[in-house]
């Protein structure tokens, strides 16, 4: 599968930040300035702009699609105002795509997120600890997921152990997970994931992902949901984008299986 060049796309978002504004004075004064996202990655909580990503989602009225993405926030705010996509699939290889969020709703950005993470009360002194124990804690990349008209933030929590001069495996060991007005940190994805949409509940439909039917139950959703994204953070890992591809997009029919459950709480 061709892949849409990341640096070229890259470099187009860069442009793309300033020459969205059509109107002159708008223009001139650069009133409506965009900046790529941030987040907070790595060692050490520093702020870095959130990476270009392959990912596959099902667009409106176009079906589901490999694509390149990138969000986008205003000038001097953290709220996600937009996202672009460079398409990789047939006759939509190559071409942009922009999503402008409305005005009149707020949608958290990524940055938003991490500061939300870092104010709350039960999970920021759990990174603390978590930082004091030897280790030097890595914050992952942290994946925003559309589902169900709404926004799923996930953000994989890695320790390193710090042994004398040996460079180790960072190991997964926390997830964060962010839905709504609802935000968790567990020992995985599925424990976060039964924590914001609920243990018991059942949902509707016979899906199909992956090849085989999709549980009903909560909890079962939730375990399935964390082995995908287990596979997709390997597949990512070995340079496999279209396994990783696969695999989010399966993970994103099993989320949207599970948040009208939300609705309810």
């Amino acid at each position: 599968h061709l892949k849409y060049p990341k640096a070229y796309f890259d470099v187009q978002r860069e442009i793309y930040k300033t020459y969205h504004m059509i109107n002159p004075e708008v223009f001139y004064n650069k009133e409506d300035q965009w900046e790529v996202a941030n987040q907070i990655y790595g060692v050490g909580s520093e702020m870095v702009p959130v990476d270009s990503a392959y990912t596959v989602m099902k667009l409106p009225d176009r079906g589901t699609e490999f694509l390149l993405m990138s969000a986008y926030t205003p000038r001097g705010k953290d709220n996600m105002v937009a996202w672009i996509a460079g398409g990789n699939d047939g006759e939509e290889y190559g071409k942009l795509l922009v999503y402008v969020f409305s005005k009149q709703s707020l949608v958290y950005g990524p940055m938003q997120m991490e500061k939300r993470i870092d104010q709350d009360t039960i999970i920021a002194p759990q990174l603390t600890l978590l930082s004091q124990q030897g280790s030097s804690l890595i914050r992952g990349n942290l994946m925003t997921i559309p589902i169900d008209n709404n926004l799923i933030y996930i953000e994989p929590i890695y320790l390193q152990a710090t042994s004398s001069g040996e460079q180790n495996i960072p190991e997964l060991k926390k997830v964060i997970v962010a839905y709504g007005d609802r935000i968790v940190m567990a020992d995985s994805l599925s424990d976060g994931l039964v924590q914001i949409f609920g243990k018991g509940s059942e949902q509707q439909g016979d899906r199909i992902v992956g090849g085989q039917a999709m549980p009903t139950d909560i909890a079962q959703l939730a375990a399935y949901a964390n082995e995908l994204f287990q596979k997709a953070e390997q597949a990512q890992k070995n340079g496999d984008w279209a396994a990783y591809g696969e695999y989010m997009n399966q993970l994103r029919s099993v989320l949207n299986q599970m948040a009208p459950t939300s609705a309810t709480d």
